[in-house]
């Protein structure tokens, strides 16, 4: 099922962080819990025109072509 961020908590499979699959302004990191014993998934938002660059795991202006090309 979904969180508030719109990804299932099955997308964390594996550590990192990685680019939300339907909006570039937002990413999410996937950590191992050993409280719970599984992958935790933290949903993560750019500030205002910027969108999340996976090349330097970070977020970038949407202007450099590398970035999410939903923009």
């Amino acid at each position: 099922m979904p969180d508030k961020s719109g990804i299932p908590e099955s997308a964390c499979t594996r550590p990192g962080i990685f680019q939300h699959p339907n909006d570039c302004n937002k990413y999410y990191e996937c950590y191992w819990d050993k409280h719970i014993n599984k992958f935790t998934l933290h949903p993560f938002e750019c500030p205002v025109k910027l969108a999340f660059d996976s090349r330097i795991i970070g977020c970038a202006s949407p202007n450099d072509p590398t970035v999410c090309v939903q923009y």
